[in-house]
């Protein structure tokens, strides 16, 4: 890396981000649902765009810094800590990830743009008028 102290400090960064992921969830959770991205998905991405001073400072602020060393340290913690913001810059690149992979799903499937909210608006109309049952908009011949 072009870091001062090279790899075995990059790979320390990088062995407390694995850390503080696993702490996110079950990456079965990993998920965009119908109100968005679940708590686990915005976790791990807060987590992954979080830069390499904010990774060691929260560390070092919730008990983690010592680079891995108790491979079986509690990580559980880090889920409430990634539960907030980080910083503004980490907050915005974690959004546009978020962004471009929703953005990235929808572009795989067959429909346009145009049927895409046209969908989304009967899904809306019907939930505006009360949808019976609990059921979710758009899941009509599922």
């Amino acid at each position: 890396g072009d870091s001062p102290g090279g790899d075995s400090s990059s790979g320390a960064v990088a062995e407390l981000r694995r850390r503080m992921i696993d702490g996110c969830g079950n990456p079965a959770e990993y998920a965009f649902a119908r109100d968005g991205p679940t708590r686990e998905l915005t976790c791990a991405v807060r987590v992954a765009t979080a830069t390499e001073a904010e990774i060691l400072e929260l560390a070092a602020r919730h008990g983690g810094a010592d680079g891995g060393a108790d491979s079986g340290a509690d990580t559980s913690k880090y889920g409430s800590v990634f539960a907030r913001m980080v910083s503004e810059d980490s907050e915005a690149a974690a959004l546009a990830s978020l962004y471009e992979t929703a953005a990235a799903i929808l572009d795989a499937y067959p429909t346009s743009d145009a049927e895409d909210e046209a969908i989304l608006r009967r899904g809306l109309a019907g939930e505006d008028e009360g949808a019976v049952g609990g059921a979710v908009g758009g899941a009509e011949g599922a």
